[in-house]
């Protein structure tokens, strides 16, 4: 039988052991330890040794394929005898079949030491076959990259051409808006200042109208008190003796029939408590006149301020329009100054009113017991 002839047969063996179930004939999972799992790198070899013996058929003498059909097609038969068994009887017949496994790997061995090298040289020229062909897809790959990386370079470039033409056109629309708002600040704070001067100007003459109007109705309230005041005055003084006289001769009798004993001390008690009732009575009527004066003069000092800031924002917008630019902040600091500083008016002096020590206690009183605990 010539070479190919055992070609073929070989490659009806190889196709029959790919077939095979090798998991059914190393019972690995049905028999743990009992089964072949040992020898499962074995098996493998005699497997993919006779693949690597097909791809380099033509390479052997004719002896040796003829022993290489031997040893596989006495294997194959081995194979299919293993697999055609139970589990009871493979556990019964495992001495003659691991016989049988060692007595194939010594029929391997044998032919494998006169093969090996031109299965090995056959493995590295393949090796070497795939290394230049990998090299060479690696360099394709390269090379395709490489263009595509310089097409994106390109790209970039160009974007960036783009990008810095379009940030010196930020640039130049910056400088121009900066150039618009400044003379935009240049021709129209002046204006801005001027209203707003005009408007502050208004708002304290407002202040003041409503000062004036607020310090006539406390004159008023002035009028109507001093008036209270002096009934209430001439009352007490016109009808002092007669009332007198009617307590004493009247009540006292009307005491001494209620308490023969005690009467001169009730009236004593009553005319005590009659001459404090007028005393009150006074010192509200006094009271109400003093707070209505303090607030008349209240209103009339808010009354001067305002019209003298009215005036003093007057002066600044004058002063304002007329003088050259480099002075106008200072006009306008000192208009500032001139309005927020104390000013006297006649009126209302400053740390002028007297304290009253027995308000003092009662507010001071009154903050002890709702003042809040901190924490």
């Amino acid at each position: 039988m010539d070479k190919y002839n055992y070609f073929s047969i070989l490659r009806n063996i190889n196709e029959n052991i790919d077939d095979m179930n090798v998991a059914k004939f190393l019972r690995a999972e049905s028999l743990g330890k009992e089964s072949l799992i040992a020898h499962k790198d074995l098996i493998e070899q005699f497997n993919n040794t006779l693949k690597s013996i097909i791809a380099n058929m033509y390479s052997f003498s004719k002896d040796t394929i003829e022993e290489i059909y031997n040893f596989y097609n006495e294997l194959t038969v081995f194979y299919s005898e293993v697999n055609g068994m139970n589990n009871v009887e493979f556990i019964n017949s495992k001495t003659s079949i691991l016989l049988k496994i060692e007595n194939f790997s010594d029929k391997f061995n044998s032919f494998y030491e006169k093969i090996s090298g031109i299965l090995n040289v056959s493995y590295e020229n393949k090796n070497l076959d795939e290394y230049i062909e990998t090299i060479n897809s690696v360099r394709n790959d390269i090379e395709k990259q490489s263009e595509e990386i310089s097409q994106k370079i390109n790209d970039v470039n160009y974007k960036s051409e783009e990008f810095i033409n379009k940030l010196k056109e930020v640039d130049n629309i910056k400088n121009s808006v900066q150039f618009q708002l400044d003379e935009f600040r240049e021709r129209y704070t002046p204006d801005n200042v001027n209203i707003e001067l005009r408007n502050q100007q208004k708002v304290y003459e407002e202040e003041a109208k409503i000062n004036r109007k607020e310090s006539r109705n406390w004159i008023i309230a002035i009028v109507i008190a001093v008036i209270f005041l002096i009934i209430l005055i001439w009352s007490f003084i016109n009808n002092f003796d007669n009332h007198l006289n009617e307590i004493c001769v009247c009540t006292f009798k009307n005491f001494n029939l209620i308490c023969p004993s005690c009467g001169q001390e009730i009236l004593w008690f009553y005319l005590i408590k009659h001459t404090l009732l007028r005393a009150l009575l006074l010192s509200i009527n006094i009271y109400i006149l003093k707070f209505c004066i303090k607030n008349y003069n209240a209103c009339k000092h808010n009354e001067t301020i305002n019209k003298q800031r009215q005036n003093s924002y007057g002066a600044s917008l004058h002063f304002y329009n007329t003088i050259i630019s480099d002075k106008k902040d200072e006009i306008l600091i000192m208009a500032a100054n001139s309005i927020f500083t104390h000013q006297k008016t006649g009126y209302i002096e400053k740390g002028s009113e007297p304290n009253n020590p027995t308000i003092d206690r009662v507010v001071e009183k009154v903050q002890e017991i709702t003042k809040i605990p901190k924490d």
